[in-house]
Formats: structure tokens, sequence, C-alpha cells
């Protein structure tokens, strides 16, 4: 049986000793070509190329910024289609194929790809995608579950980051049977696509699909099929044998027939929990605005903390930037989170004991008075003032100026101090949401009670 096995590794760079050799036909890796340049292939010793999917033009790859990476991240962005121009190595007798693909797993993708099979030349409405890797780390695929099904199916699935926010996946194609077969850390899949076997001639390049905010950190590509042993050891060789043993790789289950119901949830990650607290969350603001309603007429004063809001609406910023969770639209539980702990705040004061300012009112005074705090800190730098005087060469004419010279360890202790503070915040921004629900319960019960005893305490002064 040929089989085509396409490979896709999104977590961990592997090192040249970690990889099977048997078979091998490129490795890309800028850990491993660092020495060759940034974008070396260097089994078949090819440079990157761009592809030009009209003309079927290539021209040498090179990175829109200077110095050896375009940005932070090793590898290279799918800023334009591109391939290393070697010949896959397959036939009708040997149709077996493995990709190793080690992709950013935060990838902001919204187009197919990111890699597609192809002949030289052939136009892009005839290269075949084996899965789309989306955005928040979703792969797509379509096909049907069983051969014997008649429909094609689209399903997705989400796929967990390993390390560094990167994972792994691999996809066993079967080009006789259409059998699909993908592996990730945490999951499997099968389902059965025999386009590719409708082929007239054999894929001889795979390319590298535009894609946006994607980034390819490794590559490598066999044309054979890698085995289960293979794949597991991927995961877990470097790890100890107990580790191993308790996470094998999860049999392959099929597709499901509804692209909404591949995670079994409306949104994936949601689990009892997230969906619990965001329900009870929201019945907890609901109840507040019932007994506000009733309290119309009285007077409602801000409680809480402006540093926690200020830090939940910082952190929803961060988190949905950096897309480092696994629920989907998180977001959502966030600004719900936010939201309750705001209005529960709000608690009713007849008697005008509390001083605060308004809810939004303290969110801004409070980043005011962080400002303050800085002007006050450089103005505390001991400094000496200097006076001094220009001469333009030219003309001769002169200027006087008076400059600031700060006390350097001062000004170094100071820098160091609020670069901590910064660390501190960001760090609180990013925890907050594991806390907020808990601290607003806390608060709606505390501020319940504090309101009977300000009713009360109303009562006996107007009966006074």
């Amino acid at each position: 049986m040929s089989i085509l096995c396409l490979t896709f590794v999104t977590q961990k760079a592997w090192g040249d000793d970690d990889l099977p050799k048997r078979g091998l036909v490129m490795h890309y890796s800028p850990y491993a070509s660092a020495k060759n340049g940034p974008y070396y292939d260097v089994v078949s010793r090819k440079p990157l190329q761009s592809y030009n999917a009209a003309t079927g033009a290539m021209q040498t790859y090179k990175q829109k910024k200077a110095g050896l990476f375009g940005d932070d991240d090793w590898g290279f962005k799918l800023d334009s289609c591109l391939m290393f121009d070697t010949d896959l190595k397959l036939s009708r007798k040997n149709a077996q194929m493995t990709i190793m693909l080690y992709v950013d797993g935060e990838n902001a993708a919204t187009t197919p790809g990111p890699v597609a099979l192809m002949r030289s030349g052939q136009p892009d409405s005839l290269w075949y995608y084996p899965i789309t890797v989306e955005k928040n780390r979703m792969i797509y695929m379509e096909g049907k579950p069983t051969p014997e099904d008649s429909a094609m199916v689209k399903s997705r699935w989400h796929f967990d980051i390993e390390n560094g926010g990167c994972s792994t996946i691999f996809i066993l194609i079967d080009q006789k049977t259409g059998c699909h077969t993908i592996y990730m850390r945490d999951s499997a899949s099968v389902f059965y696509n025999d386009r590719l076997s409708q082929l007239d001639e054999m894929p001889d390049r795979l390319l590298f699909t535009q894609q946006d905010n994607s980034i390819i950190h490794a590559f490598a590509f066999w044309n054979r099929l890698l085995t289960v042993a293979e794949i597991q050891h991927y995961y877990t060789g470097s790890l100890s044998k107990e580790y191993a043993a308790k996470h094998q790789i999860k049999t392959p289950v099929p597709i499901v027939g509804n692209i909404d119901e591949a995670d079994g949830v409306l949104m994936h990650g949601w689990g009892w929990r997230t969906w619990g607290w965001t329900i009870g969350l929201v019945v907890l603001i609901i109840i507040w605005a019932v007994r506000r309603i009733r309290n119309i007429r009285v007077h409602y004063a801000f409680s809480g903390s402006p540093l926690i809001v200020l830090a939940g609406i910082f952190g929803t910023y961060y988190l949905q930037a950096n897309l480092s969770f696994d629920i989907e639209n998180m977001w959502i539980f966030n600004t719900v989170n936010i939201l309750a702990y705001y209005f529960v705040s709000f608690r009713a004061d007849p008697t005008y004991n509390i001083k605060n300012p308004s809810g939004v009112g303290s969110v801004v005074g409070f980043i005011g008075n962080t400002f303050g705090m800085l002007g006050e800190i450089l103005d505390s730098i001991p400094h000496t003032m200097w006076e001094v005087t220009y001469v333009n060469r030219r003309t001769g004419e002169k200027s006087t100026t008076i400059e600031r010279q700060n006390n350097l360890i001062i000004s170094l202790f100071w820098i160091i101090f609020i670069i901590f503070v910064i660390w501190l915040f960001i760090i609180f921004s990013q925890i907050i949401f594991y806390i907020l629900p808990l601290i607003t319960v806390f608060k709606f019960i505390v501020n319940f009670f504090k309101e009977r005893k300000a009713f009360r305490e109303a009562q006996q002064m107007t009966q006074a």
C-alpha cells in the first residue's frame, strides 16, 4: 500500500541527532543551519526561495529586516509563497511522504496552508492542501469519516501548545485509499480524502503558502512514512521513561461531520469551570442590577480597587494579543469578570460615607496618581544644574542653556525599581482572572452586608 505521510511538527525544533535519517529529503532548522544562513536546507543544500504562482518564477528569499533573523522568532514568515526547490522523490511505487513542520501556535492565519502539494508550474487551483492551520491553533480538515461515507465533511481540531508557544502535528496520508491520519500531542484524528489519488502525476514540490502572521520555525521532509514509535519519540524521547509511559500517542478517531461540533462545545476550551464562572458572574450582575433598580433613588458609590480594574483591562489586551491560552474567545470570559467586579463594587451609600470617586473616575485618578508619583520620583533624584554655553562656529553667536545632570547611581536604582514594578503588574494582569471571580463573589457578599448596615444606620438617622 503506497502511503503519503505528511508530518506537521509544531512544538520544538529537533536537533540533528533526533531526526530519522532514512528517507530524509529536506531539513530546515535555523538552529542547525545558521552557519549557512537562516534560510538553508542542510540536506538538499538549497536556499529558501520566493515562488511566483502566476509565472512559476523563483528567486532567493530575502528577509525584509536587517540582521540574521527578521525578529525575535527563529524561522521565516509566510509573507509570500516560499519553497525549497527540491524534488520530493515520489513515485507511484513510492508515494510515502512525511513532512515535519514546527510552526508558531499563535498565528492569525485565515487562508489555506501553511503548506500545499503541487507539481512544478501548476496553477494554484490545482494545489492540494492537506489541512489548514488557522487562528488560535485550530486545524481545519476536509474528508469523509470512513471510506464508506459518500459525503465530504469539514471538521476542526485544536492543538496544544507544547513548548515555547509552538506545537507538533503529524499527518499521514495513504494516497491510494485517501486515508489521512493526524497526530497531535493531545489528540489524533483520521479522515479520508482521495483527491491525491485522482491526480495524473505525483506531486514533486511542497510549497509554503502565504499566511498572515504565520512563522515556520523548523521543517523536514521524508519520502517515507514515519512510524508511530518515531512520532512518539519526538514527543517524549528526551524525557523520562515514566513521563513517556504516561503520555502515549492517542488513538485516532474519525472526524466529526459538523465543523462546529468538532470540539463538542460551542467554543473550544470552555469546560464546566469556565462556563460555570461565566454564567455565575452574569447572574451576579443581574442580581446586583435588580437591587440597584429597587434602590434607584439611593446613592451608590464605588468601593472597589481601580488597580484590579486596570489590571483586568490590560490583562485582557495582553492575553488576547499573545493568544497564549487554550480557551477560544477567552476575551468573553475576561470581559464578564471585569464587568462583574466593576458593578458589584458599587454599593448603596445612603449616608454618603464613601468618599471615593466614581468607578471610571477612580481608574483615571489612579493612572493620574501613578504618573504623579513618577514625577515625584524624578524630582527626588539628586541632581546638579549646569549652565552650558554653546558657540556657533559659523557666526560666533553664543547661547546659554541650563542642563540637569542626575545622580547616576540613584537614577539606575529607580529605573530598576520601576521596571520591576511594571513586570509585577504584567504578571498580575495575566493571573488576575484566576482569582478575580473569587474576589468578585467575596466583594458581592461583603457589600450585601455593608448595605444592610448602611440602610439601618440611615433609618436610625431618619427616626432620630
